[in-house]
């Protein structure tokens, strides 16, 4: 593996752990990592996790940026997208988020520093 992907794995793992610990507050938390968020490029995941980790992308930045002449467009879209959403659509991102955390760890792609105590999702009602 290179150093590069190790790297952001590294930062996935990151963020995954700092996610952990703010689950009752998803919305806050998602605002917090959105740079990190947008950083994290689908190909440092094994092919079987790309597809999911895009869709979690594509759920973080659904809307169009607020405004024009923001630097960063792609940051203003997931902070748009993340306002909009309602809090059960927050906490479902956060578990995506986590489940694809812990497939990389059963795989042991991710650093072993780097591991969470992962508490069943109770709060996440399916209709």
């Amino acid at each position: 593996m290179k150093n590069s992907k190790r790297v952001e794995l590294a930062e996935f793992a990151d963020l995954a752990t700092g996610i952990s610990r703010f689950r009752e507050a998803p919305r806050a938390m998602l605002l917090s990592r959105a740079p990190t968020l947008i950083s994290i490029h689908p190909t440092i995941f094994p092919e079987s996790l790309r597809p999911e980790w895009e869709l979690i992308l594509g759920k973080l930045t659904q809307q169009e940026a607020r405004f024009s002449t923001f630097e960063d467009r792609m940051l203003d879209k997931m902070v748009h997208s993340i306002l909009t959403m309602s809090d059960l659509e927050c906490r479902m991102i956060v578990k995506q988020i986590l489940d694809v955390y812990e497939h990389l760890q059963e795989r042991k792609l991710l650093p072993v520093m780097f591991t969470i105590r992962r508490r069943r999702y109770s709060f996440i009602k399916m209709d």
